[in-house]
């Protein structure tokens, strides 16, 4: 009998966790707001086994990944992903134009800074 209960207990633990796990997003917050691009097959294939495991949800998922757009791969030239690169600028030296002078020189892509953005690059460094 207590295999029973504790059986009952752990299939909706189970199952909360399988829906927490399984949306896409949850997974990728950051590809919120897309649009349109490729579909991501492992969001697809998590909302699909949702769906297969418990209908609702996982037709609730799909709804939620296709709204939210998590269930699209992230562009090509989005830096999601992209290897971070290290700019040495001793701390001295470091002014908008300098830092985005660096910047253009490595990526190629021209920018504007303010002083506000290099305090809060110089602020979050420092954590």
């Amino acid at each position: 009998m207590t295999y029973i209960k504790r059986a009952l207990v752990l299939i909706p633990v189970l199952a909360a966790l399988l829906l927490q796990t399984a949306c896409g997003t949850l997974i990728y917050p950051e590809r919120r707001g897309q649009s349109k691009g490729d579909i991501d097959p492992t969001v697809v294939i998590m909302d699909g086994l949702l769906l297969l495991l418990f209908i609702i949800p996982g037709a609730i998922a799909f709804v939620v990944d296709f709204n939210t757009g998590a269930i699209y791969l992230p562009p090509e030239d989005s830096i999601a992903g992209a290897e971070g690169r290290t700019i040495h600028i001793h701390p001295d030296d470091i002014t908008p134009e300098t830092l985005a002078a660096a910047i253009h020189e490595q990526t190629g892509v021209e920018i504007q800074l303010s002083e506000e953005d290099v305090r809060r690059l110089r602020a979050r460094s420092q954590r």
